[in-house]
């Protein structure tokens, strides 16, 4: 599966969003694939996330919050950059979607700057970012 996922974007396309949710990388996967691709944070309030989770599962934990593993990921996309990765708050997409949108202009071009097209604006994972 993770190599359809660091392939080509579909349809040739300059920009492939993919969304992934870190609670769904469980410790047995592995995580090398990820370097594979450019990643921004789309992420919420922490205590309205918990609200929201607990209504829906009384029991969950730590784990089900998908809060360490997104800190894993950052932490290793952090390293690999050597500065912070783009983290944005949902609920600044909502309060201004066009500026978030813009970010996307930001990425291609990073993309232009960098020469790296297909490593860089073909393969956005985790979320997109604000980046403007």
């Amino acid at each position: 599966m993770t190599e359809a996922l660091v392939g080509p974007a579909p349809g040739g396309r300059a920009i492939w969003y993919q969304k992934h949710m870190a609670h769904h990388l469980l410790p047995v996967m592995g995580r090398a694939w990820l370097d594979q691709l450019t990643h921004a944070f789309l992420i919420r309030e922490p205590d309205e996330m918990l609200a929201s989770l607990l209504r829906t599962y009384p029991q969950a934990g730590l784990a089900d919050t998908g809060l360490p593993q997104q800190w894993e990921i950052f932490e290793r996309v952090a390293e690999r950059l050597g500065r912070a990765p783009p983290v944005v708050l949902s609920s600044d997409v909502l309060r201004d979607p066009v500026r978030c949108r813009r970010g996307i202009h930001g990425i291609r071009a990073l993309a232009a700057e960098t020469g790296d097209a297909a490593g860089i604006a073909a393969r956005i994972a985790v979320r997109l970012p604000a980046l403007v």
